[in-house]
Protein backbone atom coordinates (compact mmCIF):
# COMPACT_ATOMS: atom_id res chain seq x y z
CA UNK A 1 0.00 0.00 0.00
CA UNK A 2 1.19 3.49 -0.84
CA UNK A 3 0.88 5.09 2.62
CA UNK A 4 2.10 8.44 1.31
CA UNK A 5 -0.89 8.70 -1.01
CA UNK A 6 -3.24 7.53 1.74
CA UNK A 7 -2.02 10.13 4.23
CA UNK A 8 -2.23 12.89 1.63
CA UNK A 9 -5.92 12.19 1.02
CA UNK A 10 -8.15 12.90 4.04
CA UNK A 11 -11.08 11.14 2.37
CA UNK A 12 -9.30 7.83 2.78
CA UNK A 13 -9.28 8.19 6.58
CA UNK A 14 -11.97 8.88 9.11
CA UNK A 15 -12.14 12.67 9.60
CA UNK A 16 -11.16 12.64 13.27
CA UNK A 17 -8.21 10.32 12.71
CA UNK A 18 -7.02 12.46 9.83
CA UNK A 19 -7.20 15.62 11.94
CA UNK A 20 -5.22 13.98 14.74
CA UNK A 21 -2.49 13.08 12.27
CA UNK A 22 -2.40 16.64 10.93
CA UNK A 23 -2.35 18.02 14.50
CA UNK A 24 0.67 15.89 15.36
CA UNK A 25 2.48 17.14 12.26
CA UNK A 26 1.55 20.82 12.42
CA UNK A 27 -0.58 22.17 15.30
CA UNK A 28 -0.83 25.60 13.65
CA UNK A 29 -2.50 24.19 10.56
CA UNK A 30 -6.11 25.26 10.10
CA UNK A 31 -8.87 22.83 9.24
CA UNK A 32 -12.54 23.15 8.38
CA UNK A 33 -14.96 21.16 10.53
CA UNK A 34 -18.54 20.35 9.63
CA UNK A 35 -20.80 20.99 12.62
CA UNK A 36 -23.89 19.02 13.58
CA UNK A 37 -26.23 21.45 11.81
CA UNK A 38 -24.18 21.40 8.60
CA UNK A 39 -22.35 24.67 9.27
CA UNK A 40 -18.68 24.97 8.40
CA UNK A 41 -16.16 26.07 11.02
CA UNK A 42 -12.47 26.79 10.46
CA UNK A 43 -9.94 26.81 13.27
CA UNK A 44 -6.35 25.87 14.11
CA UNK A 45 -5.99 22.21 15.03
CA UNK A 46 -3.58 22.96 17.85
CA UNK A 47 -5.62 25.42 19.91
CA UNK A 48 -8.21 24.38 22.48
CA UNK A 49 -11.10 24.80 20.04
CA UNK A 50 -9.51 22.60 17.40
CA UNK A 51 -8.40 19.93 19.84
CA UNK A 52 -11.83 19.65 21.46
CA UNK A 53 -13.70 19.68 18.15
CA UNK A 54 -11.44 16.91 16.89
CA UNK A 55 -12.59 14.61 19.68
CA UNK A 56 -16.19 15.89 19.68
CA UNK A 57 -15.94 17.39 23.17
CA UNK A 58 -16.37 21.15 22.65
CA UNK A 59 -19.54 21.98 24.57
CA UNK A 60 -21.87 19.85 22.41
CA UNK A 61 -24.69 20.06 24.97
CA UNK A 62 -24.45 23.86 25.16
CA UNK A 63 -24.46 24.19 21.38
CA UNK A 64 -27.48 21.90 21.14
CA UNK A 65 -29.23 24.03 23.76
CA UNK A 66 -28.65 27.15 21.66
CA UNK A 67 -30.00 25.38 18.58
CA UNK A 68 -33.09 24.13 20.37
CA UNK A 69 -33.91 27.21 22.40
CA UNK A 70 -33.51 29.92 19.75
CA UNK A 71 -36.25 30.42 17.17
CA UNK A 72 -36.29 32.11 13.75
CA UNK A 73 -36.34 35.86 14.25
CA UNK A 74 -34.66 35.81 17.68
CA UNK A 75 -31.81 38.09 18.81
CA UNK A 76 -28.70 36.54 20.35
CA UNK A 77 -25.74 38.22 22.04
CA UNK A 78 -22.45 36.28 21.93
CA UNK A 79 -20.20 37.97 24.48
CA UNK A 80 -16.73 36.57 24.09
CA UNK A 81 -17.46 35.26 20.61
CA UNK A 82 -13.84 34.26 19.92
CA UNK A 83 -13.78 32.85 16.35
CA UNK A 84 -17.50 32.30 16.22
CA UNK A 85 -18.56 28.78 17.15
CA UNK A 86 -21.72 29.83 19.01
CA UNK A 87 -22.26 32.79 16.69
CA UNK A 88 -22.49 30.49 13.67
CA UNK A 89 -24.80 28.01 15.39
CA UNK A 90 -27.10 30.82 16.52
CA UNK A 91 -27.03 32.72 13.22
CA UNK A 92 -28.06 29.64 11.28
CA UNK A 93 -30.88 28.99 13.73
CA UNK A 94 -32.41 32.51 13.90
CA UNK A 95 -32.25 32.91 10.13
CA UNK A 96 -32.45 36.09 8.09
CA UNK A 97 -35.20 37.60 10.26
CA UNK A 98 -33.08 37.26 13.41
CA UNK A 99 -29.80 38.86 14.35
CA UNK A 100 -26.58 38.08 16.21
CA UNK A 101 -24.29 40.58 17.92
CA UNK A 102 -20.86 38.97 18.34
CA UNK A 103 -18.62 40.81 20.82
CA UNK A 104 -14.92 40.03 20.24
CA UNK A 105 -12.21 42.60 21.04
CA UNK A 106 -9.23 40.66 19.65
CA UNK A 107 -8.46 41.74 16.09
CA UNK A 108 -6.86 38.36 15.39
CA UNK A 109 -9.89 36.38 16.53
CA UNK A 110 -12.29 38.84 14.86
CA UNK A 111 -10.64 38.16 11.51
CA UNK A 112 -11.08 34.41 11.99
CA UNK A 113 -14.69 35.02 13.05
CA UNK A 114 -15.29 37.00 9.87
CA UNK A 115 -13.79 34.15 7.85
CA UNK A 116 -16.22 31.69 9.43
CA UNK A 117 -19.16 33.95 8.63
CA UNK A 118 -18.00 34.07 5.01
CA UNK A 119 -17.67 30.29 4.87
CA UNK A 120 -21.33 29.99 5.83
CA UNK A 121 -22.59 33.00 3.79
CA UNK A 122 -24.08 34.53 6.94
CA UNK A 123 -25.21 38.15 6.75
CA UNK A 124 -27.25 38.38 9.97
CA UNK A 125 -24.27 38.96 12.29
CA UNK A 126 -22.79 42.23 13.56
CA UNK A 127 -19.23 41.90 14.86
CA UNK A 128 -18.56 44.29 17.74
CA UNK A 129 -14.80 44.76 18.25
CA UNK A 130 -15.14 45.72 21.91
CA UNK A 131 -14.71 44.15 25.30
CA UNK A 132 -17.75 44.15 27.60
CA UNK A 133 -17.50 45.14 31.27
CA UNK A 134 -19.27 47.15 33.96
CA UNK A 135 -17.86 50.52 32.82
CA UNK A 136 -17.03 51.90 29.39
CA UNK A 137 -13.60 53.20 28.43
CA UNK A 138 -10.39 51.67 27.15
CA UNK A 139 -8.29 48.82 28.49
CA UNK A 140 -5.39 46.53 27.70
CA UNK A 141 -6.56 43.14 26.48
CA UNK A 142 -4.42 40.01 26.89
CA UNK A 143 -3.83 38.20 23.58
CA UNK A 144 -2.83 34.63 24.36
CA UNK A 145 -1.21 32.01 22.16
CA UNK A 146 -4.50 30.10 22.45
CA UNK A 147 -7.17 32.65 21.60
CA UNK A 148 -9.69 30.84 23.76
CA UNK A 149 -7.89 32.23 26.83
CA UNK A 150 -7.79 35.90 25.76
CA UNK A 151 -9.00 38.12 28.59
CA UNK A 152 -9.07 41.59 30.09
CA UNK A 153 -6.84 40.18 32.83
CA UNK A 154 -3.91 37.84 33.25
CA UNK A 155 -5.45 34.94 35.15
CA UNK A 156 -4.46 31.69 36.84
CA UNK A 157 -5.53 29.37 34.05
CA UNK A 158 -2.48 27.24 33.11
CA UNK A 159 -3.33 27.40 29.41
CA UNK A 160 -3.28 31.21 29.28
CA UNK A 161 0.10 32.10 27.79
CA UNK A 162 -0.08 35.83 27.03
CA UNK A 163 2.02 36.86 24.04
CA UNK A 164 0.94 40.50 23.67
CA UNK A 165 -1.47 43.17 24.90
CA UNK A 166 -3.92 45.03 22.65
CA UNK A 167 -5.60 48.33 23.46
CA UNK A 168 -9.37 47.84 23.18
CA UNK A 169 -12.57 49.79 23.56
CA UNK A 170 -14.67 48.68 26.54
CA UNK A 171 -18.46 49.08 26.57
CA UNK A 172 -21.35 48.11 28.79
CA UNK A 173 -24.24 46.08 27.46
CA UNK A 174 -26.80 48.62 28.62
CA UNK A 175 -25.03 51.44 26.74
CA UNK A 176 -24.67 49.31 23.61
CA UNK A 177 -28.33 48.29 23.63
CA UNK A 178 -29.48 51.88 24.09
CA UNK A 179 -27.13 53.26 21.42
CA UNK A 180 -28.27 50.68 18.87
CA UNK A 181 -31.96 50.86 19.81
CA UNK A 182 -32.20 47.09 20.32
CA UNK A 183 -35.75 46.35 21.44
CA UNK A 184 -35.53 42.69 22.35
CA UNK A 185 -32.85 40.17 23.31
CA UNK A 186 -33.76 36.52 23.67
CA UNK A 187 -30.55 34.76 24.68
CA UNK A 188 -27.13 35.88 25.85
CA UNK A 189 -23.97 33.75 26.00
CA UNK A 190 -21.20 35.04 28.28
CA UNK A 191 -17.72 33.53 28.17
CA UNK A 192 -15.13 36.20 28.90
CA UNK A 193 -12.49 34.25 30.82
CA UNK A 194 -13.27 35.50 34.31
CA UNK A 195 -14.91 38.88 33.70
CA UNK A 196 -18.50 37.61 33.75
CA UNK A 197 -19.53 39.54 36.88
CA UNK A 198 -18.47 42.80 35.21
CA UNK A 199 -20.61 41.99 32.17
CA UNK A 200 -23.65 41.48 34.40
CA UNK A 201 -23.07 44.67 36.37
CA UNK A 202 -23.00 46.62 33.12
CA UNK A 203 -26.30 45.06 32.06
CA UNK A 204 -28.50 45.92 35.04
CA UNK A 205 -31.15 47.62 32.91
CA UNK A 206 -31.39 44.65 30.56
CA UNK A 207 -31.49 42.06 33.35
CA UNK A 208 -34.16 44.02 35.24
CA UNK A 209 -36.27 44.74 32.16
CA UNK A 210 -39.80 43.47 31.54
CA UNK A 211 -38.39 40.87 29.13
CA UNK A 212 -35.07 39.72 30.62
CA UNK A 213 -33.13 37.32 28.41
CA UNK A 214 -32.04 33.82 29.28
CA UNK A 215 -28.27 33.63 29.84
CA UNK A 216 -25.79 30.84 29.14
CA UNK A 217 -22.73 31.64 31.26
CA UNK A 218 -19.36 30.10 32.07
CA UNK A 219 -18.37 29.59 35.73
CA UNK A 220 -14.65 29.01 36.39
CA UNK A 221 -12.73 29.98 39.52
CA UNK A 222 -9.32 29.86 37.81
CA UNK A 223 -10.22 32.61 35.37
CA UNK A 224 -12.41 34.59 37.80
CA UNK A 225 -9.52 34.88 40.26
CA UNK A 226 -7.78 37.31 37.89
CA UNK A 227 -10.71 39.68 38.47
CA UNK A 228 -10.71 39.09 42.26
CA UNK A 229 -13.92 37.18 41.72
CA UNK A 230 -15.18 33.60 41.85
CA UNK A 231 -17.87 31.32 40.50
CA UNK A 232 -19.81 31.70 43.73
CA UNK A 233 -19.71 35.50 43.42
CA UNK A 234 -21.01 35.14 39.85
CA UNK A 235 -23.81 32.88 41.10
CA UNK A 236 -24.78 35.43 43.75
CA UNK A 237 -24.74 38.25 41.19
CA UNK A 238 -27.28 36.42 39.05
CA UNK A 239 -29.44 35.83 42.12
CA UNK A 240 -29.26 39.54 43.00
CA UNK A 241 -30.94 40.26 39.64
CA UNK A 242 -33.71 37.77 40.37
CA UNK A 243 -32.36 34.94 38.22
CA UNK A 244 -32.40 31.24 39.01
CA UNK A 245 -29.54 29.00 37.93
CA UNK A 246 -29.91 25.66 36.16
CA UNK A 247 -27.58 22.88 35.05
CA UNK A 248 -27.90 21.60 31.52
CA UNK A 249 -27.91 17.86 30.96
CA UNK A 250 -28.17 15.79 27.81
CA UNK A 251 -30.01 12.54 27.51
CA UNK A 252 -32.64 11.63 24.99
CA UNK A 253 -33.63 15.29 25.20
CA UNK A 254 -32.02 18.32 26.81
CA UNK A 255 -33.23 19.12 30.30
CA UNK A 256 -32.63 21.78 32.95
CA UNK A 257 -32.29 21.03 36.65
CA UNK A 258 -31.85 23.53 39.51
CA UNK A 259 -28.17 24.28 40.19
CA UNK A 260 -27.29 24.89 43.82
CA UNK A 261 -24.30 27.12 44.62
CA UNK A 262 -21.01 25.35 45.35
CA UNK A 263 -17.80 26.56 46.94
CA UNK A 264 -15.60 25.79 43.92
CA UNK A 265 -16.29 25.89 40.19
CA UNK A 266 -13.70 24.03 38.17
CA UNK A 267 -15.41 24.66 34.85
CA UNK A 268 -19.14 24.67 34.25
CA UNK A 269 -21.70 26.35 32.02
CA UNK A 270 -24.98 27.21 33.75
CA UNK A 271 -28.28 28.55 32.43
CA UNK A 272 -29.70 31.63 34.16
CA UNK A 273 -33.41 32.35 33.80
CA UNK A 274 -36.05 34.45 35.46
CA UNK A 275 -39.02 32.18 36.14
Amino acid sequence: MNWKSVLSNPRVLLPRLWRRIRLAVNPDQRAVFKLEDGSLFECALGDSTGRLLTIGALEPTEREFVRQWLKPGDVFLDIGANIGLFTIVAARRVGPTGHIYAFEPSLRESNYLRRNLELNHLTNVTIVNCAVDEKSGTAQFAIAIDGGTNSLMKNEHPQQQVESWQSVQVITLDEFIAANNIKRIDLVKIDVEGGEVGVLRGAATLLNSDHPPMVLCEFCDLTAAGFQSSGLKLYDTFVSYGYELFSLSAGGTLSLSPAQPVTHYNYENLIAQKT
